[in-house]
């Protein structure tokens, strides 16, 4: 292709008092960005977040369905006990962003979580159906305290800190401080892994990983000290790395993308993956697969395609000159990998 890059070099960013846009041109350094099929997100260096592509669903954070063709600064809201905490510069950072079909997650470096847009599934707040266009805090109770009533905007001792995040087509994920997964939004295939198909409007622990870490005669993975490393969600599946490199998946299947080596059966509980000494997960809310990276730097694929293309355990990719997998971008229809 001769496909010229631009440099952005034409932005909106917020004015003093947080109440206006103004065009600038002065240089951000924008230190990681994500993209989804029609909207994109990007980090700057201060940790502010900036939205720009499709907006129908309120996707980009900013207050409104208009859709923008330049990054313009999404703002981020502060509580009460943020404001008696600490002072405007320094406030906590986002240090992370996960995009779904039409919703967007953002994590904060504190643990305290937001989103914003499509909710038809409760993906976002417990208020189904409504678009959430400006970024809306999402809380956490910790086991047994998981109930349809306690959406409030006080953060309770027993609230989990998020650590890790991760968006599927209309459903969201989160990695917990305690090692715990949690899921909440559209459950047409068992991709919350919940062991049913019901939707979940809260997040909801996700008990088949921990009782899979839990189990063993005399000694569990637990006791070995295995935990949760990673977590990834393709359009209508999750994965779910473990420290010791296992690989744990369930959701949608119609591709063979959960690697268990069968095709057209949908798993609701965590299943274990046939691949071995995984390092590194990798997926999108569009994809129908994921890629992985083991502990030689070998990049391995499974689902994605038709037919004989499809992949239903991981399979080795050949990369150019022999190159080896340090990084990798999915997005429907196509990837991208970057050597070592």
């Amino acid at each position: 292709s001769n496909t010229k890059f631009e440099a952005v070099t034409e932005v909106y960013p917020l004015n003093e008092d947080d109440t206006e846009y103004s065009m600038s041109s002065e240089t951000y350094t924008f230190t990681k960005v994500v993209g989804s099929q029609h909207f994109s997100f990007a980090l700057d260096h201060n940790g502010d977040v900036w939205s720009t592509g499709v907006n129908s669903h309120g996707q980009l954070c900013l207050g409104d369905t208009t859709s923008r063709d330049r990054f313009h600064q999404v703002q981020i809201p502060e509580s009460d006990k943020d404001t008696e905490q600490r002072s405007f510069s320094s406030k906590a950072r986002i240090v992370d962003i996960a995009l779904g079909e039409k919703h967007t997650l953002l994590l904060r470096e504190d643990g305290v979580l937001w989103g914003c847009g499509w909710n038809q599934f409760g993906q976002i707040l417990p208020i189904k159906g409504d678009n959430v266009l400006s970024p809306s805090k999402i809380m956490i109770d910790a086991p047994d305290n998981n109930d349809e009533t306690s959406a409030t905007d006080d953060r309770p001792i027993n609230h989990e800190v998020v650590t890790q995040i991760a968006a599927g087509r209309g459903q969201s994920y989160f990695l917990t401080e305690s090692g715990h997964i949690y899921a909440s939004g559209t459950n047409f295939h068992g991709q919350l892994c919940l062991g049913h198909k019901n939707e979940m409007s809260l997040p909801s622990l996700v008990a088949g990983v921990d009782k899979y870490l839990s189990e063993g005669s005399d000694f569990s993975l637990l006791d070995e000290g295995v935990k949760v490393k990673h977590i990834a969600a393709g359009r209508s599946s999750l994965y779910v790395l473990l420290s010791d490199g296992q690989m744990l998946s369930c959701g949608k299947n119609i591709h063979g993308q959960l690697g268990l080596g069968v095709v057209d059966r949908d798993v609701d509980t965590p299943t274990v993956m046939d691949v071995a000494k995984a390092t590194r997960v990798f997926s999108s809310s569009s994809s129908f697969g994921a890629f992985f990276v083991n502990e030689d730097a070998t990049i391995y694929r499974v689902g994605f395609g038709f037919g004989a293309r499809e992949n239903w355990r991981p399979t080795p990719v050949a990369c150019p000159d022999g190159g080896l997998g340090r990084d990798i971008s999915r997005k429907r229809p196509h990837s991208l990998l970057s050597p070592g």
